[in-house]
């Protein structure tokens, strides 16, 4: 099983999911920007999960929580990510 980050982006009823390789976090936490490849949305209920996930698919462990930008409102199959603040993540599109 591949280790990777799932960035959840909250809208309405979903989590419109992105994926980044796991060895893409450090430059992720040094501002820099990621690219990362659009999943299938997550249910809402993954914002406060932690732990294994059924059916022997791996586990969950949250890293962060806080706000996101989007000037744009779009949400394309690939985007940039990056921290802007501490508390504050733009997906540029």
């Amino acid at each position: 099983m591949n280790s990777h980050l799932d960035i959840f982006v909250e809208i309405e009823d979903c989590l419109v999911t992105y994926e980044a390789p796991f060895g893409k976090m450090e430059e992720l936490i040094s501002q820099k920007k990621i690219l990362c490849s659009k999943k299938k949305p997550h249910r809402k209920l993954y914002l406060d999960y932690e732990g294994e996930i059924s059916n022997g698919r791996g586990s969950l462990k949250i890293l962060w929580k806080g706000f996101y930008t989007n000037s744009k409102n779009l949400f394309p199959e690939k985007a940039q990510i990056q921290f802007i603040s501490r508390d504050c993540l733009d997906l540029e599109t």
